[in-house]
Formats: structure tokens, C-alpha cells, sequence
């Protein structure tokens, strides 16, 4: 592993060394980065690999090229922005740079990393880098940027508990398309407009349509356009306030 153990993937210490109230969420950060670590020791992967992409996702976070003319942040309606010092974080980068029109070859590329790095891999440094971005705020005095990332960190552990459930089921899955003379291979990309809405409708978002968007086109290569995957979620959200 790219790190030893009660470390950050960069070397951090999680524990304070002392007894120190800070060490209730610290746990909590420890026991989130256990979590990964054991998912990845069900996955085949090459640490070394992991290393890599954890170096080069850290090199390539502050590079414009992966944002386009997208501003860190959020703001009000007003135009005022949320938070005082927005900054893009490691899930920014990899939310902006698969979404990007060359898609997720074109973000390896651009992070000068092989076309062959698992999305898997991906996902994982990617929370652990946010796991070390928690810890390094924390030792800033500043919970409320660690509780931010730490929420994005988890966000993207569900996501590679979610892929290890589909890969232990696609082979049953492969039989019964096989079984059915091969019919699945000719749904089009509207046939998964369900599942996402499904996805959409757990609050998981938290009304970002182009998180979501982003997010179904990992899920669902098939989907050429994010704008389809928003235009569907605008479409789903009339339907529930007309019923009401």
C-alpha cells in the first residue's frame, strides 16, 4: 500500500499524539481510510500503480486544464459566494476532468497517467488524497473544510462499494443476457434512464444535475451526453410537482 498504517496516503499522521478531542473525527478519518484499503485488498491492483495515480492526481489538482470555465465553489442566487475561499478539491478535479468532452482517456492524458489505470484506481486515490486533505485542514484548525472533503471522500468509498457489488453479479448477469439471445446488447442509452433517476431521487446529489450527470456517464459510458442525463432529471422533476 501507498502508505503505512495511522497515515494519510502523503505521509500525515491521522492521530493527534496526545489525548485531544480532535481525536473523535480523527477516528472517524482513520476508520474511512481502513475502509478503502481493505476494499482495494478484493480488487486486483498494482500498488505501484496506485501510487502513481495518487502522485499525479496531487500534481494536476491546481491545473486549469481539467476545469474549463468552471469557477471553484458554489454561490447564492444573489451571486454571492457560499464560502470565503472556494477552492476545487480532488473531487472537483476528477468530477470536471472524466466529464470533460475526451471523457476519462482524455483525463489520464491530460494527468499524464496510462490509458490502462483502472477507473477503480482512480476512485481511490482520489478519496484517499481527500482523506489526506481532511487531515492536513485539521491540523489547520479548520473542521469545516475537513467535514467538506471528508463527506466527498466517503461520497466516492459508496461508489467503489457500489462497483465491487455490480462486478460480484455481472457474470450471472452475462448467462441470463446470453440466455435471452442477446437482447441486452441492443438497449440504447435511454434504457438506463430509470436507474439514474432512481439514483437521482436519494438526495446523494443534493441537487447538483451535473454531479449526477457526471457521475451516470462513469456508470454508463453508453451516455454521450451529460446535457440527455439533466434534460432527464428537469423532465423527472415536472413530473413530481405536477402530481402534487
Amino acid at each position: 500500500m501507498a502508505f503505512k498504517r495511522g497515515e494519510t496516503c502523503l505521509g500525515r499522521t491521522i492521530y493527534r499524539p496526545d489525548t485531544n478531542r480532535q481525536n473523535w473525527a480523527r477516528g472517524a478519518v482513520s476508520q474511512l481510510s481502513a475502509r478503502i484499503k481493505w476494499a482495494l485488498e478484493d480488487l486486483p491492483h498494482d500498488e505501484r500503480l496506485l501510487d502513481t495515480t495518487i502522485e499525479q492526481l496531487r500534481r494536476n489538482l491546481t491545473n486549469p486544464v481539467h476545469y474549463g470555465d468552471n469557477k471553484p465553489g458554489s454561490f447564492f442566487e444573489s451571486g454571492v459566494p457560499v464560502v470565503p475561499d472556494p477552492r476545487f478539491t480532488f473531487f472537483d478535479l476528477m468530477g470536471f476532468g472524466i466529464s470533460g468532452e475526451e471523457g476519462y482517456k482524455g483525463f489520464l492524458r491530460d494527468c499524464d497517467l496510462p490509458e490502462s489505470v483502472p477507473y477503480i484506481i482512480v476512485v481511490a486515490a482520489t478519496s484517499l488524497l481527500l482523506i489526506d486533505d481532511a487531515i492536513d485542514a485539521m491540523d489547520r484548525d479548520d473542521p469545516w473544510y475537513a467535514t467538506w472533503v471528508l463527506y466527498q471522500a466517503h461520497d466516492l468509498f459508496e461508489e467503489m462499494m457500489l462497483r465491487q457489488v455490480r462486478e460480484s453479479v455481472r457474470p450471472e448477469l452475462r448467462r441470463q443476457f446470453a440466455s435471452a439471445g442477446g437482447k441486452a446488447r441492443h438497449r440504447d442509452k435511454h434504457s438506463h434512464r430509470d436507474d439514474i433517476l432512481t439514483e437521482w431521487a436519494t438526495g446523494k446529489f443534493n441537487g447538483n444535475k451535473s454531479r449526477c450527470a457526471r457521475w451516470a456517464r462513469t456508470q454508463f459510458p453508453i451516455i454521450e451526453s451529460l446535457e440527455t442525463v439533466k434534460k432527464w432529471i428537469r423532465e423527472y422533476e415536472t413530473t413530481i410537482q405536477q402530481a402534487k
